[in-house]
């Protein structure tokens, strides 16, 4: 009788959490599992003396103390307690936790990727003061093969970050990426990992595994002017899942040392003219942002002779931005021109009066996508500007086509976005070879593509005739096809500086500089000022600084010119001519090496 009473005991024992609605006894590393998502989801669980290890504003974090925490690696040691609202709950408390197990997400959000969370928590308090786990360190590798939940397995526990850099510049929320280290990540040929059915032969990127986000501003508003390349010191907080990012959530200042910035480029040599082109991010008659392309355009760009402009409103903008550059400096005067498209932005020039125009023409306004009559082929036209530069002697020909591709926008799920970008660059194609033979031409804007392919289509392989490492949609042969140098790419051929643009912290070139067979002997290199691409956004609205102006940073191509018309680079004259006196040494060592 006595042994049936102990085992009917036993028994209510075991089952007294269900009965009474706490749930299974767990621990968190048995609750976190060692996959993607916890294997108790939609479950009731409990899990007992966790210390509390950051509070946030609807909820907290809890971790098992050292002495019972799992030895595997596999497993994270902390879960996320929802509450809804600021907890009443300090860091350092003991507590006992129950409530259901779900794996958070939002719309957008990777189907692999959640946060795992109790939610509808009971929360039993049972002592303050009880020491933190040690942080354990988190440095992401950048190499392809690792598990995948190479990042899960620490989820919501305390880290150490160590010093590293800024990838990008702080976002609205004080948010930016970084790695761990020195080496600052770039784009790379390929498509974007996690894609389905991807046929042989077809390149796949990484991703970068290496780089992740930092709520910076959790440490304090200093972050929120963080600009991309400055170092961050070492970081300690928790990591968690958040927006569709892993982020490391400081719980203390870190230090950040600032770099230079902006940067301008640099000024021009005897005789060289310069052509540049730059995105105006959606430009209208915004009296503070025409100030900042003012800046932008001035300062940075040291007023190029020609500019190509993307994503202006209307000519009458561009006409407002010429005037505020003239206001700001009496010396420099812009001419806008500008033709409407399909879209409710467009493409354009500033031309200074060292290079009058000749002639401004669209191309391709009413071409539609192939298959698709109802779809036009170019939402921005190419732009072709004939003129000729006059301020070294005689007139120097050249003429300037700017584009502003098809976005990247769907290219992962669309095939019409697919299908428009391909036939978008192979009409380009088209258009550049019906120019003539001998043309000195400037390719340049803001193609929306990489110097190589994204493997769905390569874009600059099918303008430029390069060769291409393969994608879904292969290049076309062009009739007549006119060989493109991307002088972008010749001029970073380090990579250190090649980039227009970032994007999830990494460093990519949309924007680029083509030139012509014919031009190819006077191009004296490009650089890109940088005042957007790295830029927090926290100073976008700020009119005293060009900082922040667009999300581009404006490739800016010099060209040397002819001022005697003889057809002789003028810098390559005082090479032919020998070294005999000083200052010709002086001119031979600048321009002849």
């Amino acid at each position: 009788m006595r042994t049936t009473s102990i085992r009917f005991a036993a028994a209510l024992l075991a089952l007294w959490p269900t009965l009474v609605g706490a749930g299974v006894l767990l621990e968190i590393y048995e609750i976190q599992g060692s996959g993607m998502f916890s294997p108790y989801v939609g479950q009731e669980v409990e899990t007992r003396d966790n210390v509390v290890t950051f509070v946030s504003t609807d909820g907290f974090f809890i971790q098992t103390p050292t002495s019972r925490a799992d030895a595997s690696e596999e497993t994270s040691n902390a879960i996320f307690v929802y509450t809804g609202s600021v907890p009443s709950i300090s860091k350092g408390t003991l507590v006992d936790v129950s409530g259901r197990v779900v794996e958070f997400q939002r719309a957008g959000d990777a189907a692999n990727e959640a946060l795992t969370e109790i939610v509808d928590p009971v929360i039993t308090p049972l002592s303050s003061g009880a020491p933190l786990p040690a942080p354990v360190t988190f440095s992401p590798r950048g190499d392809r093969d690792q598990p995948e939940n190479a990042i899960e397995r620490f989820e919501g526990m305390l880290v150490s970050v160590p010093a590293g850099i800024a990838t990008s510049g702080a976002d609205r929320f004080g948010d930016f990426y970084m790695v761990t280290g020195n080496d600052r990540p770039f784009r790379e040929p390929g498509i974007e990992p996690g894609a389905s059915n991807i046929p042989p032969g077809i390149p796949v990127w990484d991703g970068n595994p290496e780089v992740f986000e930092v709520a910076g501003a959790k440490a304090g508003d200093e972050a929120r002017t963080i600009v991309a390349g400055s170092a961050i010191g070492a970081i300690e907080g928790v990591l968690t899942f958040a927006f569709g990012e892993f982020q490391a959530w400081p719980a203390s200042p870190f230090a950040i040392a600032p770099i230079e910035f902006p940067r301008s480029v640099r000024s021009r040599r005897a005789g060289e003219m310069t052509v540049a082109s730059q995105n105006l991010l959606q430009l209208t008659s915004n009296a503070p942002r025409i100030e900042k392309f003012s800046r932008l355009i001035r300062e940075i760009l040291r007023s190029p002779d020609v500019l190509a402009v993307s994503e202006a409103q209307s000519l009458a903008v561009l006409q407002n931005l010429a005037a505020r550059i003239t206001a700001d400096d009496p010396s420099i005067r812009y001419s806008a021109h500008l033709v409407p498209g399909n879209d409710s932005y467009h493409v354009g020039f500033l031309v200074r009066d060292t290079f009058p125009a000749a002639s401004v023409e669209q191309f391709g306004r009413d071409l539609t996508v192939p298959g698709r009559p109802d779809q036009k082929l170019f939402d921005r036209p190419p732009l072709l500007l004939r003129g000729s530069y006059i301020a070294n002697g005689a007139p120097f020909e050249l003429s300037i086509l700017a584009v502003h591709l098809r976005s990247l926008i769907d290219i992962e799920t669309s095939d019409f976005a697919r299908t428009k970008r391909h036939h978008g660059a192979v009409e380009l194609a088209e258009l550049i070879a019906s120019l003539p033979a001998d043309i000195r031409l400037v390719v340049t804007g803001d193609f929306n593509a990489f110097e190589f392919t994204d493997g769905y289509v390569d874009v600059l392989a099918q303008i430029t005739g390069a060769p291409s490492l393969g994608a879904l949609i292969p290049v076309e042969p062009v009739e007549n096809a006119k060989r493109l140098t991307n002088q972008t790419v010749i001029a970073t051929a380090a990579g250190g500086d090649r980039y227009s643009y970032v994007h999830g912290g990494n460093a990519q070139v949309l924007d680029h500089s083509l030139t012509t067979a014919a031009l190819d002997a006077w191009v004296r290199g490009v650089e890109f000022g940088r005042a957007s691409a790295d830029a927090p956004d926290a100073l976008s609205g700020d009119s005293s600084t060009a900082i922040a102006a667009s999300d581009h940073d404006a490739p800016v191509l010099y060209i040397i010119t002819d001022a005697n018309g003889n057809g002789v680079p003028d810098d390559r004259e005082q090479c032919d001519a020998g070294d005999g006196a000083a200052g010709r040494r002086r001119l031979v060592r600048l321009f002849c090496r």
